[in-house]
């Protein structure tokens, strides 16, 4: 038990702080601009969906930011199920995507192995649709890192040190987007900008936070 710690350990270090300001810079962009976000998975990256969801649905806002519009396509088994049976299951978050996502909107595929079919179908859905992507892989990123806007990448070839920090980076993402909500929701509070600025800051690349561990970072402009 204890080496298998140690390699969850290892596999979070190894993790690039960029990959992940990248991340709640898209997902901040999609609250500020009203956009959705689709997120989605296979398995245990299934359950990390729905979680992820949940967290940035209820946990990830002040109480006066603009919340965070989100769907999690694991969610509908009725749905899904139907899709899968008539369509094929490699097509089962694509035929989701297709009748839902529009331009501008953020798609998140979780995918340890970067290349479950039915994610990466729903990733060239989104992208014809011109809207963003946000990969969460592991492994060497597989086909999907090469279909991302954005990834955010666990370096290990186990799937379940791979499940695992993808389960610690999503709260992360989600405590970095509500120390960023906080941050607005003050600057609003004591007047320092109009509120309309400090809504766009965000996709300005202007906005300064806190990570998860405290210290001060700038995060990078949309790309």
């Amino acid at each position: 038990m204890l080496a298998y710690i140690d390699e969850i350990r290892a596999a979070m270090e190894l993790l690039r702080d960029e990959e992940i300001e990248a991340g709640v810079t898209m997902l901040s962009s999609a609250r500020q601009a009203g956009h959705t976000v689709y997120i989605f998975g296979n398995g245990g990256s299934a359950a990390t969906a729905s979680h992820l969801a949940v967290d940035l649905a209820r946990n990830a806002g002040g109480d006066r930011a603009r919340p965070l519009r989100v769907l999690s396509l694991t969610d509908n088994a009725a749905w899904l199920t139907a899709a899968a049976n008539d369509d094929g299951y490699e097509n089962c978050f694509a035929d989701q995507l297709h009748r839902l996502i529009r331009p501008g909107d953020l798609v998140i595929g979780i995918s340890a192995s970067g290349n479950s079919e039915n994610v990466l179908r729903a990733f060239d859905v989104a992208q014809a649709a011109r809207a963003r992507r946000l990969a969460l892989v592991g492994f060497d990123g597989g086909r999907l890192a090469s279909l991302a806007t954005a990834r955010i990448s666990v370096d290990s070839h186990d799937y379940g040190v791979v499940e695992s920090v993808h389960v610690a980076v999503c709260h992360v993402l989600v405590r970095m987007l509500r120390k960023l909500a906080d941050e607005e929701e003050t600057l609003l509070a004591v007047g320092e900008a109009p509120a309309e600025d400090i809504l766009c800051a965000g996709l300005r690349g202007e906005t300064r936070l806190q990570d998860a561990v405290g210290s001060k970072r700038t995060i990078a402009p949309e790309f």
